[in-house]
């Protein structure tokens, strides 16, 4: 019997038992079977949410593979990922929008945006088709946690914006589904750095919505308005001082409050690294200064997850490539450089990936950039 054999048996004594699911899936990785590997980590995680080996093994093969609808793909263990932190997120949120194009009522949804316009299909989301859609926690963590990166996809969320600030009444907000999933496309649209396009109506009226909130901070308009507005505009942006902070943020409701307190806290944790961060030299030439300066009002790029590596783990990855004697440095304390570190992505994984003997340094020419780093 072989190895997969004897996996598929245990399988079938066994069904509920996840860590024989994950045992399965580890082999049929092994045996360079992805698809396979996908649907029995994803289901061993929908068994066992809290099974960490199970999440990185599955955001790992979505980081190489792309979900296709003859995946059997368990939507509840794609779900249950994005709860660990030493994920790629980003992996798993393009694999859940995959999952949920080929599906109802999405793919009908987004059928509907081809031929009768986006429009449209914004409204269609917003009525008792798309309720499912506005409900499914997965397309919420999707949104929330990593970038959109299906055009489709993102035809819709911006004709849903413009049709949030534009056509839908403000007493569909009272409705928790819709509310939530506001919330998560706030989240969506400052992952992107409000990248979706606004027409001249949609700016209009902003203007006009920006002004009268920043007059008028009264408790009974201020959620509303601010909801609309962190659509379009960061929330930091919006509500500058620590104190009108908290006074909106005890106004608005739960889902919209953690929101914000979250991009409040983001935004003021960076501000302070950024002010903290040793200096080696000053910028002096024109052309860095230019740089720096770009940099400093958008760090870039702005990751929101890592899938990292095991500590010390270098040895492992490098033993494919160079010969053991080429390798002696990982034993002594070394020394590794990452200039131009950026948002410092590739700091972080160096750091872990060559253990505690590597002392690195990130150096960049921008301390907001080191800030976000940090």
């Amino acid at each position: 019997m072989g190895v997969l054999d004897h996996w598929e048996t245990e399988i079938d004594r066994h069904p509920r038992h996840a860590d024989t699911r994950l045992a399965y899936a580890a082999a049929l990785n092994n045996a360079d079977d992805p698809a396979g590997a996908v649907e029995q980590s994803s289901q061993a995680l929908a068994q066992a949410p809290k099974m960490r080996e199970a999440a990185r093994l599955l955001a790992s093969l979505l980081r190489r593979y792309e979900i296709n609808p003859d995946i059997d793909v368990s939507p509840k263990g794609l779900e249950a990922a994005f709860a660990f932190d030493d994920v790629d997120r980003q992996a798993l949120s393009v694999a859940a929008i995959g999952y949920l194009k080929s599906r109802s009522p999405l793919d009908n949804i987004l059928a509907t945006g081809i031929t009768d316009g986006w429009e449209t299909a914004a409204r269609t989301l917003f009525t008792k088709t798309g309720a499912p859609l506005l409900k499914d926690k997965l397309f919420r963590a999707a949104l929330t946690c990593g970038f959109n990166m299906d055009a489709s996809v993102e035809e819709l969320l911006t004709a849903s914006r413009r049709h949030l600030l534009l056509r839908l009444s403000r007493d569909r907000l009272r409705d928790r589904a819709l509310y939530d999933f506001v919330c998560a496309l706030i989240l969506q649209c400052a992952n992107n750095e409000y990248v979706f396009y606004a027409a001249d109506d949609e700016l209009q009226t902003l203007h006009l919505l920006t002004e009268n909130f920043q007059r008028n901070l009264e408790p009974s308009r201020v959620s509303d308005d601010l909801l609309l507005l962190s659509l379009y505009k960061p929330a930091s942006a919006l509500v500058t001082k620590t104190g009108q902070r908290a006074q909106v943020a005890k106004s608005v409701p739960r889902a919209l409050r953690n929101v914000l307190q979250t991009i409040w806290r983001d935004q003021e944790d960076e501000d302070a690294r950024a002010k903290s961060v040793m200096r080696l030299t000053e910028v002096a030439d024109e052309t860095s200064k230019r740089v720096a300066d770009q940099y400093a009002d958008d760090p870039y790029p702005r990751w929101l997850s890592m899938q990292t590596p095991d500590p010390g783990s270098a040895r492992q990855t490098l033993t494919a490539h160079f010969a053991s004697s080429d390798l002696a440095f990982l034993d002594s304390p070394s020394k590794v450089l990452i200039a131009g570190c950026g948002t410092g992505q590739q700091a972080v994984h160096s750091a872990l990936f060559y253990g505690s003997k590597a002392d690195v340094l990130a150096i960049d020419v921008t301390a907001r950039s080191l800030g976000y780093a940090a």
